[in-house]
């Protein structure tokens, strides 16, 4: 074999060891990284209140869409959006029929790294995972960050307390 046949052998077998090494590493990542979700939106938090699903709806978001074979590649996109107080007082729905103090129940979305909710409107020191005791519409927030980088995107949904 001469020298120029040898050194296209080693540099195939080097290329080969390098890319079988980053597809591994992507696939089984020995850092304790999560893969990629394989979706093209952010997935929607659960909402609970008193055994009644409340409808969530999605605002602005920056997310990455992982590819099969690779996890932590894909199509990225951001989406702008106005305020999410805004977007709940235009929602085509109404806001879900609730009784004063009900405890709010959430289901953060999978390989979720974080999860906020806030009330929009109302004291800021009161508890966010139960409804206010007053009568009224009350909107809330939750932001959701992805681990791998891959996303964040921001959440609402609106409650009516109703006088039992």
């Amino acid at each position: 074999m001469n020298s120029y046949a040898k050194i296209t052998l080693f540099l195939l077998t080097a290329v080969f060891l390098l890319g079988t090494g980053y597809w591994a590493g992507n696939r089984y990542p020995l850092s304790g990284a999560r893969p990629w979700i394989q979706s093209s939106q952010p997935p929607l938090p659960g909402i609970e209140i008193d055994g009644q699903a409340v409808n969530v709806v999605r605002g602005g978001f920056s997310w990455c869409s992982g590819s099969i074979l690779f996890h932590n590649s894909g199509i990225c996109s951001t989406t702008d959006s106005p305020p999410m107080i805004t977007i709940l007082k235009d929602h085509k729905e109404p806001p879900a029929q609730v009784k004063p103090k009900a405890k709010i129940e959430t289901q953060a979305p999978p390989r979720i790294k974080e999860f906020t909710m806030t009330r929009l409107e109302g004291s800021a020191g009161d508890d966010p995972y139960a409804v206010p005791e007053q009568p009224g519409v009350y909107y809330y927030r939750i932001y959701c960050e992805w681990f791998s980088d891959q996303g964040d995107a921001e959440f609402g949904f609106a409650v009516e307390v109703r006088e039992e």
